[in-house]
């Protein structure tokens, strides 16, 4: 019975709080209701009325209009209204406020406030899911858009697996530091151990690892730019309004303020790229130096960690760690020691070392007791197989008019073949371009600093199809971040004097897992600088036909020389020849020689240390077991369909996106507005950047994560389920153990959020084995509210027990998740302390502040372990009718 004064609640709408039934329309066909809260006013016809009447029970909390609060004791009905008895007084339902809520899962339960079944095990889904995600070991490691290679992994699993990273990654060039030390961040920011990071690059570098951060592992940077640098001096401090920052060196080497502004902001990792180019007198170091050796982690990345002397090499270790490193001359002699107890080993290495690579764990505690392991991480192309042979060639040319025709006959005798052009800058780059379709015909792309990100994924991308353009043409911004392992064919104009640069436009094929040799062609005009550099390239340092360790040195010893040679060509005058041979001599017999030291100086137990197969094969394993595991993906479109996200599936495993109807607000990617494509399959991620690879670390899974779990949806369910069995009603209840401790305590290793379920029956027996699984879920139907109106009985008297053994089960089963929690607790990490206490004895590189921290970790989580509770999350009744 309708009555004036009323209140209702919208089933559809219930965000729009309790409304007013004013009156009563058209003949008794047709209610008003007012919904204050909301300034509107909706008209609903009796026989489809979505609405559902606002009734509350003995012990709930109701809120009046005049912001008092009182618990209800008694409920009477006078006149078609309700009346709320509570703290002496008598409140008509009329006085309730028009802002309460039902979100609780209790609350819409009593308010007859249901979603649909499905709904409901969409959610329970996602709370296990991502409470697997949660434990797992490779959380962090599944979404980089890169190849699974086992030493990148080894070392990435090692430095994240401490307490506070502080190393030295040292692998030759091609290697992947620079994919390392993301692995690293990405594991940790994404475990919430670490949030807040500076990266420190080479102006040079700051676009590469802009772009490498957001195209492989979606981490957005803001980069301490000329407008970063305009602001500083006016606002607060700009380093606390973002969480991660790419700053250019220079600007630290050049700006005071900004390096105390950067002091006074708190990081949590700082990561130094081409660290030997710090000198130890200049303010970049400085900085560094005040950075908390205790309180915050570091990554210094270089190739050539002593290509610029012991001492300075000495200073980048004590930024690490300045206990363990206290004086040179200490380090001198603990490294003379150190020589000595290398070849002690070396006969038991050779013994132990199995023929698969691995290790014995007798071998790995003395790994683990000796040596700078600890500290640095040193890969060498000697070591780690998988690289291509490189085949260079240089073309004299008589005329600057040839170079183009040289090309076109070029791409000619390559018919199919796919090439990569690297020349100087944007205007020679469309230069070239433009020059290029007057000769020919041909399917080719460009790419210049000149495009967006989005146009350079684009160009990428049709580059890398098989029918795609045949050539690319890319300035020198072509040899950042970019890897091209399809292509195997490399076209240098505009030859750089600095050979670390030409290095890098090598690396961009030159990489593991390129399938074949990389042919190198470089055209030169004759008589000009660009022969002194061909001719001193190919046959000083012999940089196109292999890898040359040491190029810093070498050209630091002849740069002035060849800069004379070339600048004289560039003035005008004639080609020394003479001097050129003279130059190309040297430059062969000191490179000779360098590459002799330094593979004299080669360390096996720092070999040995830096990558072990065994750890590193188990941790691929398990991303290659989530890589090719299609829950995710089957669960995410299921999500893609409960918010109108429109999905097409155009490959196996790869689907487009389209956002058009989608809920707004659902985590659409900045920039993809318009869709995307999306793929859940490495292989094809690697290779097809403009598509996003998805994976449990991506954002658009966390986003729809947080939109689905972070409301109501799906916390209450009314259902019935039939079976041959006698009338029963059931409560299914979700809790979720908490256990709320400072994220960089990281206890999702041992207990993250845990779901807990239970069912319980009328009579308040368990019955939670008898109702479970696919058979039990698909035999449920949705019921309506019609049932527990019918029956106030249930609601008033069987719920309320029902919920207290629910809660009773739940609580039960927490201390047996939680005693299983701290035995694991206890064993892993106290093993660990014992670990670390026993290396600090044989190892001075295993400092007292890991030890320290280690201890006071264990303790942490065992008192932040004590603190959890369960929490309800969702409720599910079910009736059994037969």
């Amino acid at each position: 019975m309708f009555k004036k004064g009323q209140r209702w609640i919208s089933r559809m709408e219930p965000e729009l709080g309790l409304g007013t039934l004013r009156a009563v329309e058209n003949n008794g066909r047709r209610v008003c209701i007012q919904f204050e809260a909301s300034d509107l006013v909706r008209h609903y016809s009796m026989e489809s009325a979505p609405l559902e009447r606002a009734c509350f029970s003995p012990g709930d909390v109701v809120f009046l209009r005049d912001s008092s609060t009182f618990t209800v004791t008694k409920v009477e009905t006078k006149d078609g209204l309700f009346h709320y008895h509570g703290k002496g007084n008598v409140v008509s339902e009329e006085k309730l406020s028009d802002t309460m809520s039902f979100s609780t899962p209790k609350e819409r339960l009593g308010a007859g406030l249901f979603d649909a079944t499905s709904t409901f095990d969409l959610r329970l889904q996602a709370r296990n899911l991502l409470h697997q995600y949660h434990r797992s070991s490779v959380m962090g490691f599944l979404g980089g858009r890169v190849e699974l290679i086992p030493h990148q992994f080894y070392i990435a699993g090692a430095v994240a697996s401490r307490y506070l990273p502080r190393v030295l990654l040292a692998d030759e060039t091609g290697l992947g530091k620079t994919i390392e030390a993301s692995l690293i961040m990405h594991r940790l920011l994404l475990s919430e151990r670490i949030s807040r990071v500076l990266i420190l690059v080479p102006d040079s570098l700051v676009h590469q690892w802009f772009v490498e951060m957001y195209r492989r592992f979606n981490l957005s940077f803001s980069i301490v730019n000329e407008s970063f640098l305009a602001c500083i001096k006016k606002t607060d401090n700009l380093f606390l309004e973002e969480q991660l920052f790419i700053c250019p060196m220079h600007c630290m080497e050049e700006n005071f303020f900004l390096k105390q502004r950067a002091l006074d902001a708190p990081w949590d990792m700082v990561v130094v790229d081409e660290a030997h180019h710090v000198d130890p007198c200049g303010e970049t170091h400085g900085f560094l130096k005040h950075i908390g050796h205790g309180s915050a982690g570091m990554m210094l990345l270089t190739a050539t960690p002593e290509q610029l002397g012991v001492e300075r090499h000495f200073a980048h270790l004590k930024l690490l760690d300045p206990h363990r490193y206290t004086t040179l001359d200490a380090h001198r002699k603990e490294a003379a020691a150190y020589e000595k107890t290398v070849q002690e080993l070396s006969a038991h290495m050779e013994k132990q070392v199995g023929r698969d690579g691995t290790l014995g764990k007798s071998l790995e505690m003395r790994l683990d007791c000796y040596g700078p392991g600890r500290s640095i991480f040193r890969n060498t192309r000697a070591v780690i197989k998988g690289f291509p042979v490189r085949k260079g060639e240089i073309y004299p040319l008589l005329s600057p008019h040839d170079e183009i025709r040289w090309l076109a006959r070029l791409l000619k005798q390559l018919k199919s073949e796919k090439v990569l052009l690297i020349c100087s800058t944007r205007e020679r780059a469309m230069a070239i371009g433009k020059v290029l379709r007057e000769v020919m015909t041909l399917k080719f792309t460009q790419f210049d600093e000149s495009m967006t990100l989005l146009q350079r994924d684009r160009s990428a991308a049709w580059f890398s199809e098989k029918e795609g353009a045949r050539l690319m043409i890319c300035s020198e911004i072509g040899s950042e971040g970019r890897n091209f392992q399809f292509c195997h064919h490399l076209v240098l104009f505009d030859l750089p004097r600095n050979p670390e640069l030409l290095e890098q436009r090598i690396g961009r094929l030159d990489r593991i897992g390129q399938a074949r040799d990389i042919e190198i062609h470089v055209p030169f005009l004759k008589g000009s600088s660009q022969e002194v550099l061909a001719r001193w390239y190919k046959d000083g340092t012999g940089i196109f036909h292999g890898h040359v360790s040491g190029l810093c040195q070498i050209h630091g010893r002849f740069k002035s020389t060849l800069n004379s040679l070339c600048n004289a060509c560039d003035q005008g005058n004639t080609l020394d020849g003479r001097a050129l041979d003279e130059l190309i001599k040297e430059t062969h017999i000191h490179t000779r020689a360098i590459e002799a030291s330094l593979s004299r100086g080669k360390d096996r137990l720092l070999e040995l240390n830096s990558f072990r197969p065994q750890p590193a094969r188990a941790l691929i394993k398990s991303i290659e077991a989530q890589d090719n595991d299609t829950t995710l993906e089957m669960f995410l479109l299921s999500v893609f369909d409960f918010f109108n996200v429109f999905h097409d599936e155009v490959m196996p495993r790869t689907h487009t996106l389209t956002f058009d109807m989608a809920h707004p607000g659902f985590p659409v990617p900045a920039l993809k507005q318009d869709g995307m494509t999306v793929t859940f399959d490495r292989n094809i991620a690697v290779t097809r950047g403009e598509m996003d690879f998805i994976t449990w670390d991506h954002p658009l899974v966390h986003g729809a994560m947080e939109l689905l779990l972070g409301t109501e949806k799906g916390n209450c369910a009314f259902v019935q389920y039939r079976s041959d069995g006698e009338f029963s009603l059931f409560l299914e209840a979700i809790y979720l153990l908490e256990c709320v401790v400072p994220a960089h305590l990281h206890m999702d290793r041992f207990l993250p959020v845990t779901p807990i379920r239970v069912v319980v029956n009328h009579r308040l027996e368990d019955v939670t084995k008898e109702y479970v699984g696919q058979i039990f879920s698909k035999r449920l139907m949705d019921g309506t509210g019609a049932f527990l109106r019918e029956y106030p009985e249930i609601k008033e008297v069987l719920l309320p027990g029902m919920i207290r053994a629910c809660a009773d089960l739940a609580e039960k089963q927490s201390k047996q998740i939680m005693a299983t929690a701290g035995e694991e607790m206890g064993l892993v990490l106290g093993k660990e302390v014992e670990r670390l206490t026993r290396l600090q004895q044989k190892n001075p590189a295993v400092g007292g502040d890991e030890v320290d921290l280690a201890r006071t970790h264990l303790q942490d989580l065992k008192k932040g372990l004590a603190t959890a509770r369960p929490r309800l999350d969702a409720l599910r009744m079910i009736y059994q009718s037969v």
